[in-house]
């Protein structure tokens, strides 16, 4: 009997780890260390997020904190910037890597669901709360759009996105308007 309460103890505990959590623990143990975003094993020139996540309205970062991380074909960057009411972090991740041969030069796609082109697709984890990793909201967006920009001569590019997560509902009663946000970040292309 004490097993079995003990593995339900367990289980309900893994059950409350958030998406958002768990992504960062994951890119943590990828990239060797998240702790204050220092760790970039993918060349991250520059980056910003603003607009609403969740809970969390009116991020306006010009210069938020990044990590990368690129393998397997599958690169993912995360934001953090601060708003009202706290802290928002978007984690786009590009299945296909962000030198997929469909991502050209003043292209833009769009992405809901779990749509995909050419064996690409993007997806940006919406996470906000009082603090960070101490999230109110976790979810994945209901549609991203992305354009590119190339700089040739710099050998950078820039992946500008607007992701918008559809109003909610939870189980325990409340609830999350629609919330939009948008973001860039600019890596330097092999």
């Amino acid at each position: 009997m004490k097993v079995i309460r003990y593995l339900a103890l367990v289980s309900s505990v893994l059950l409350l780890a958030s998406a958002c959590d768990l992504a960062a623990l994951d890119l943590e143990e990828q990239a060797g260390g998240f702790g204050g975003f220092s760790t970039n094993s993918m060349a991250v020139t520059d980056s910003t997020l603003a607009g609403d996540i969740g809970t969390v309205s009116e991020i306006d970062d010009m210069s938020p904190d990044v990590d990368a991380y690129t393998g397997g074909g599958v690169d993912t960057v995360t934001t953090i910037g601060r708003g009202s009411g706290g802290y928002g972090m978007a984690q786009v991740t590009i299945n296909g890597g962000v030198d997929h041969p469909a991502l050209r030069d003043g292209m833009s796609y769009n992405f809901a669901g779990n749509r995909s082109m050419d064996g690409l697709s993007v997806n940006v984890l919406g996470c906000s709360g009082r603090r960070i990793y101490q999230w109110d909201f976790d979810d994945d967006a209901d549609e991203v759009d992305i354009e590119v920009e190339d700089d040739v001569a710099a050998g950078t590019r820039t992946i500008y996105y607007v992701a918008t997560w559809r109003a909610s509902a939870s189980l325990f009663g409340s609830s999350t308007p629609q919330t939009t946000a948008s973001g860039s970040f600019t890596v330097d292309l092999p």
